[in-house]
């Protein structure tokens, strides 16, 4: 038979249609061949997607945030490699408009053990994704699938999360902060724990109580949740590289985070339809924290125009610095 006869539309990244790499499997564990086959219509796929479905519309979907997340942590490991430095926005110093700062020893460990652990998290979340499309035809891979999310992906959370809170205390950046912005930058940093560390206990949660469509849809938060910080980087080195020979400081900060933050949302939202999961409690009460953090760069972006501080990248729109 012809890929066409086994063909079935799956709502991949930008709701292009799709040839399942499973459809084979998904017929064989029917006991129906290819030419017997009658692909599903996109309708039917909609009201019921199958669990291995779900999988495939959420890896796709958010497969290329987890490719841009990653590329910045890569570039920003670069930086401090080479350069001897860890920065917010990695890109001004590949730009060469701004020296390095000064860090402290337990900011620079806080801050390798967290980007360690990220990356190890991102190879976990990739196994789970890998092996829960590939159970029907390698049985052997459950118990794969059991230990990483057990073990491995646990394991990173638990030494990611809190590495990067205690980073960025022991920044040299945040004592030189109001009282204000102190409260402001920590809520946004616990919320976003919060939010990853109760999508992937209820995930285990589900998972142990065989309900699979549920487990699937709090892991895809979870990913989404920690991919944020990653996304945030790489909207600040868009909003730097629109203003390569002016340092973009807070202003980039914030604009670079409100843009990838509500491009995310937008992003689960459509996820979130393709998969039938939009009415869902979970899915209203993690976009519901995905607009809170909207509203908190939003407002960041917009008190650094009114502001006007003289260095912190108003100048790269409006000369203020003389």
């Amino acid at each position: 038979a012809s890929s066409s006869s086994v063909a079935e539309p799956c709502p991949g990244f930008l709701g292009q249609r799709q040839i399942s790499l499973f459809a084979m499997a998904d017929l064989k564990e029917l006991g129906v061949s290819a030419e017997e086959a009658v692909p599903p219509t996109e309708e039917e796929l909609t009201k019921l997607p199958s669990n291995r479905r779900l999988t495939e519309i959420y890896f796709s979907m958010t497969l290329p945030i987890m490719f841009l997340s990653v590329a910045t942590l890569m570039l920003a490991t670069g930086v401090r490699i080479f350069a001897g430095t860890w920065d917010w926005n990695p890109a001004t110093y590949f730009l060469q408009i701004t020296e390095a700062d000064p860090m402290s020893i337990k900011f620079d460990v806080a801050l390798w053990i967290h980007v360690i652990s990220g990356f190890m998290w991102v190879l976990a979340v990739c196994a789970q994704m890998t092996t829960a499309m590939l159970f029907a035809k390698w049985e052997k891979l459950r118990p794969v699938h059991r230990f990483v999310g057990t073990f491995v992906g646990p394991t990173s959370l638990a030494l990611m999360l809190p590495m990067g809170v205690l980073a960025s205390i022991f920044s040299d950046r945040f004592p030189k902060y109001t009282v204000t912005s102190k409260i402001a930058f920590l809520a946004t940093i616990v919320v976003n724990g919060l939010q990853i560390i109760v999508n992937i206990a209820m995930g285990i949660r589900s998972a142990r109580q065989q309900d699979y469509s549920t487990h699937k849809e709090f892991m895809f938060w979870g990913l989404l949740s920690s991919l944020q910080p990653g996304a945030d980087r790489f909207g600040m080195c868009v909003v730097q590289l629109m203003f390569p020979s002016c340092a973009v400081k807070k202003l980039g900060t914030f604009s670079g985070s409100f843009i990838s933050v509500v491009c995310l949302t937008l992003l689960a939202t459509a996820t979130s339809k393709r998969a039938g999961k939009l009415h869902t409690s979970i899915s209203k009460w993690n976009i519901a924290v995905f607009i809170f953090f909207c509203v908190m760069f939003g407002a960041g972006t917009v008190l650094s125009i009114v502001k006007r501080e003289p260095g912190e990248g108003m100048n790269c729109l409006v000369d203020i610095d003389g």
